[in-house]
């Protein structure tokens, strides 16, 4: 059984001002200083096969999840959109693509923005194009295990299990 690997990676910027998710009020962008990207990776080992996405995103919403599967099984007849899965990074600065939250009734500060619905329909073109990307440069490659260590930040949300009480040793 041979392993293929295939990445491909897009950056899903814009400089029109889109309203920005990951705060309990409407934010609007003035530009764009570090891009918004997406990131996947395609894995097939013996005709099974899957596409993790990374997304600078805050969360990703179900129905343009399903409009993503629908619009990869269309460019790539024989893909199984069921095996794509998408991460959000959370990040608290990227482009509002959701449709039904309200924001785009709120005011604007005489501001024209991107409707969501614009960026969304450029997101999906985008990451469409990212995953056949993925696919079509698969090619053989291997995994292995590394050794060492890395340096991770502390999050406000971190929990140990020591700080609950439980000896994890």
């Amino acid at each position: 059984i041979m392993l293929k690997i295939g990445w491909a990676s897009a950056d899903v910027s814009t400089n029109e001002p889109v309203g920005i998710v990951g705060q309990g009020h409407e934010r609007i962008s003035k530009g764009c200083v570090d891009p918004t990207t997406v990131t996947v990776l395609y894995l097939e080992n013996g005709g099974d096969y899957v596409a993790f996405i990374s997304g600078d995103f805050t969360s990703i919403d179900a129905p343009f999840l399903h409009d993503l599967k629908c619009s990869v099984e269309k460019k790539i007849p024989d893909f199984d959109g069921k095996k794509i899965l998408f991460n959000a990074t959370h990040t608290h600065t990227a482009p509002r693509y959701q449709l039904s939250r309200g924001y785009d009734k709120a005011p604007k500060d005489r501001v024209e923005i991107c409707p969501p619905e614009v960026y969304r329909n450029f997101l999906l073109e985008q990451l469409t194009d990212t995953i056949c990307c993925a696919y079509e440069s698969a090619k053989p490659g291997a995994i292995a295990y590394g050794y060492g260590s890395a340096a991770v930040g502390l999050s406000r949300r971190v929990t140990y299990f020591t700080d609950k009480g439980i000896n994890n040793t």
